[in-house]
């Protein structure tokens, strides 16, 4: 199967590809904010590891919706669906909190926040709470490598395997995607608006 995974919810971008029966991972980092999304060296580097990749023989492809970075994930949905409207190829979303949960089965996954936002999942179901005190612990948990310190026996895992883990569970069965393609919204989004 060739499928793509795309992964913009933090602020090294991560891709992960199986194509031809062959797996190809890549990321991407650029400080300038303009260019932080530019498809045009994303495509270059593809092109350059893989020279017969084409989104017309991708039979499916998935993106990681959050929580992290959503306008993030609102750009990898908007890529994947322009993609599917060019070449009919169907997208899925994967929670991030499910992906960093792949085959730590007894652990509770945690992403914290660009606030005091605390995401995690118990018992499949995904919540947010303002403490990491009030993150009920199982068997341990499992976040991004370093990222909550105030919180004891964390299994680290780096941000570039939630791309590789939605490939793997891609590949495994797309039953694990969310139900809907839209980001994954835990909590209601808080926009202000700026008197001008």
């Amino acid at each position: 199967m060739n499928i793509l995974v795309i992964d913009l919810t933090k602020d090294t971008h991560y891709l992960a590809i199986s194509y031809n029966n062959k797996k190809h991972y890549f990321s991407f980092h650029n400080e300038e904010r303009d260019k932080k999304n530019d498809w045009i060296e994303k495509i270059n580097k593809i092109k350059d590891e893989i020279p017969d990749f084409s989104f017309e023989n991708l039979d499916s492809a998935a993106y990681a919706a959050g929580p992290g970075s959503y306008t993030g994930a609102r750009l990898a949905y908007t890529f994947l669906d322009t993609i599917k409207l060019v070449t009919n190829c169907d997208f899925y979303a994967f929670s991030n909190l499910s992906a960093l949960k792949w085959n730590n089965d007894s652990m509770t996954p945690v992403i914290k926040g660009n606030k005091n936002d605390y995401f995690y999942k118990v018992n499949e179901k995904e919540m947010y709470c303002k403490s990491p005190k009030e993150i009920p612990e199982n068997h341990g948990f499992i976040s991004y490598s370093s990222e909550i310190p105030e919180l004891n026996n964390v299994k680290q895992l780096e941000e570039s395997e939630i791309a590789s883990n939605i490939l793997e569970m891609m590949l495994e069965n797309v039953g694990n995607a969310l139900e809907s393609n839209y980001p994954n919204y835990i909590k209601e989004l808080d926009y202000k608006k700026i008197d001008g």
